[in-house]
């Protein structure tokens, strides 16, 4: 069975959409465990929507005290809570194609450890005044060797893994909460670095909405930020430090 996993704290989560499109999935032996750091505003709705949906659904309570940012143990959370053998990670602004859990199952049984998925993307509002939508084209890479490449392209908008492959590597690293950004690279990397074998999945993808609901939570103010070549990235200096140390730590 495959456990998708998705860990949200905006008001705006586009859940409701998001299993819509799970409702239509070729692929039919899997869950839905949802994370939900914003329990405590939304007074039962997302409980209610799960409710009604024919999806196999999981309603887990984040009540950790560990930040508002936390994704990395929202998403170790998420996949303790689960039952599946494979896991899809998505972000909160996700839509599937019919086909997507299709090509996870076919990758978990081919023996993948895990599987970089692709996302195409969808702009709303004023994304959609900056940049068109946008298909996925980072291609393949015959000189990857073993992974590697696909590893260093683990992002959380949408990646697969087995769980027998988080657990060897101990999960996501939880320093990584209060940290906008990385903590899924490296996960990849770790994977890699620790002689998993993980397969770019260039068919397998998803569609990304970016609106403003997408922008809610990561527009804060306060949120820590470091200067990478000239931009600011939602991020700091601990999340690099962190990568490098981390890219020596795992072996499989």
């Amino acid at each position: 069975m495959l456990s998708v996993i998705c860990c949200t704290a905006r008001q705006e989560a586009g859940i409701k959409e998001m299993l819509k499109s799970l409702e239509k999935q070729t692929h039919t032996d899997f869950e839905f465990v949802l994370v939900d750091k914003a329990w405590e505003s939304r007074n039962g709705a997302f409980i209610l929507m799960l409710d009604n949906s024919s999806v196999n659904c999981k309603y887990i309570k984040d009540e950790s005290k560990h930040g508002f940012v936390s994704i990395a143990s929202a998403r170790n959370l998420a996949v303790e809570s689960s039952d599946g053998d494979w896991i899809v990670s998505v972000d909160d602004r996700t839509l599937f194609y019919p086909d997507t859990l299709e090509l996870h199952a076919q990758a978990f049984e081919e023996g993948w450890d895990g599987m970089a998925g692709f996302s195409d993307f969808h702009h709303e509002g004023v994304f959609a005044e900056k940049e068109p939508d946008k298909e996925d084209e980072r291609g393949d890479n015959p000189q990857s060797g073993h992974g590697k490449y696909a590893s260093s392209n683990f992002f959380g908008y949408h990646m697969g893994f087995s769980k027998k492959a988080w657990a060897k590597v101990r999960g996501f690293d939880e320093n990584y909460d209060g940290v906008y950004g990385w903590e899924d690279c490296d996960f990849g990397l770790r994977l890699g670095n620790a002689g998993a074998v993980v397969k770019l999945g260039t068919q397998c993808r998803v569609l990304q909405i970016r609106d403003a609901a997408h922008g809610e939570v990561f527009q804060k103010d306060d949120a820590p930020h470091a200067i990478t070549g000239g931009h600011i990235r939602w991020r700091n200096d601990r999340m690099y430090r962190l990568t490098l140390m981390n890219r020596g730590r795992c072996r499989w």
